[in-house]
């Protein structure tokens, strides 16, 4: 998040360019997240006057998911109204030709006169952005910052009604839901290729190998992502009113598919090494399947070190919820690892025990 600070006014005026809310990576609880940090860490405070929604001209329509956006900033959590939103059409400077323009120029009077019209009321309004600092400027000077929204944002409120919280914890979790399935789909993928593959040289052996690389990179986005909205979801003590959802049973099932997805493919690659170590019966298969098993020890490393993770945070989250069964690893750990997981799960814990007593 950036913020930048105009000189056109006779008082302070920034604009807080935040990540997008519709964002494949970065749940609206990040977002909304970092507006509050920053609102937070401000050394007056700072509230809020005017969302800028950026809405491209080449659409006619508002998406799905946009709606979802207008639903959480119209809460009272965020404290917009219609009178405090502008509407800044984009992707005026991609279109080179009359009739482009002519085109845009009606989309333009739709979107202002049908489909943000229950949306935007005076003083706010829907504008055009040609891509200039002019342009810029003139958006900036001719907004109205009379209406201020409340201060701060908090993303954990439960006042009834007048919460974003409960939007927030609904899209998180849904993105939790969406990222395990992503995620048991390629864990799956992964193990099966590997299981599969021939150690030798063989004309697709290339393909096996770009194949398994897009794939596990693919599965460890997943993982990073899905890893990264369980510790979201861990600053909910509990859900909020509504829900009788346990986010804690969600947080540690995740745990679990990702430490299980692990342990899975650290055993089928140690299953392809041993395969390897049985049938390499001369110098020649040896040099044919270099290339693969120098692969798989790199995947094998990362992937342990990464169980290591996993597992720990499993450690960490201590008992399992009542109807879960603690988790076992079934592969054999190296004792250097027993001492070096060891070791960062009790400074884990010191931080912890640190950041709680300063509270």
């Amino acid at each position: 998040m950036q913020v930048y600070r105009p000189h056109h006014y006779t008082e302070d005026v920034y604009i807080i360019d935040t990540p997008g809310f519709v964002d494949n990576n970065m749940s609206e609880f990040e977002v909304v997240k970092k507006i509050e940090t920053w609102q937070m860490e401000s050394q007056h405070g700072a509230a809020i006057s005017q969302y800028l929604y950026f809405h491209r001209i080449t659409d006619k329509r508002i998406p799905g998911r946009a709606k979802k956006v207008m639903q959480m900033l119209k809460s009272t959590g965020l404290g917009v109204s219609t009178s405090c939103l502008t509407v800044v059409t984009s992707m005026w400077d991609n279109i080179h030709t009359s009739v482009g323009l002519q085109r845009a120029q009606d989309n333009f009077l739709e979107l202002q006169n049908v489909i943000w019209k229950d949306h935007i009321e005076s003083p706010s309004q829907i504008v055009k952005f040609v891509n200039t600092h002019t342009s810029a400027i003139r958006i900036l000077t001719t907004t109205s910052y009379n209406t201020t929204i409340a201060y701060p944002i908090n993303t954990h409120s439960d006042i009834p009604g007048e919460s974003l919280t409960p939007i927030l914890f609904q899209e998180l979790i849904d993105r939790i839901g969406n990222t395990r399935l992503e995620h048991e789909g390629l864990s799956r993928d992964v193990v099966e290729l590997i299981t599969n593959i021939n150690t030798h040289r063989s004309p697709d052996s290339d393909t096996d190998e770009d194949l398994i690389s897009t794939l596990i990179s693919a599965l460890k986005d997943a993982r990073h992502r899905l890893s990264k909205y369980i510790n979201q979801l861990y600053t909910f003590k509990r859900a909020p009113r509504g829900f009788t959802i346990d986010p804690k049973c969600i947080i540690y099932q995740c745990l679990v598919d990702i430490t299980s997805g692990l342990e899975r493919l650290i055993q089928a690659i140690q299953a392809i090494q041993n395969n390897h170590l049985a049938v390499q019966d001369s110098e020649q298969a040896e040099r044919d399947s270099d290339d693969i098993i120098i692969m798989m020890d790199t995947v094998l490393r990362s992937a342990r070190n990464e169980f290591g993770r996993s597992y720990n945070a499993l450690k960490l989250f201590g008992a399992p919820p009542p109807g879960f069964e603690p988790f076992v690893p079934s592969i054999t750990l190296h004792t250097s690892e027993r001492v070096k997981w060891g070791v960062e799960r009790a400074v884990e814990r010191l931080h912890h025990w640190q950041f709680t007593t300063r509270r």
